[in-house]
């Protein structure tokens, strides 16, 4: 499996998360957008069969953006680590959001 695509999974997830903390943090609705990736480390393949297993963690949320580390696995194996950072775009159209039906 290629690493964008590992990486993709782990965004989209955390984004998710971030998105929800921002929610019930301060009661405000936005879409997480990926700004920037720090230690990133790719440490085993993922070949088809394989399942992974994504888990990520909240390092610090605010109105403006957010920080998260994440983590895929196979198994017992760590696959890949990061941290994403992402800023928060207000969404004024009620059909992007989760809350508004979208």
């Amino acid at each position: 499996m290629p690493g964008v695509l590992i990486l993709e999974g782990m965004a989209q997830l955390s984004g998710l998360l971030l998105e929800a903390s921002l929610q019930e943090k301060y009661g405000t609705s936005a879409k997480a957008v990926l700004t920037v990736l720090e230690r990133t480390k790719f440490r085993a393949l993922v070949k088809p069969g394989d399942t992974l297993v994504y888990r990520a963690e909240v390092v610090s949320v605010n109105e403006a953006g957010g920080k998260v580390k994440v983590a895929a696995s196979r198994g017992q194996a760590m696959v890949t680590t990061t941290e994403m950072v992402f800023a928060f775009k207000p969404v004024d159209d009620r059909g992007w959001t989760r809350s508004g039906g979208g």
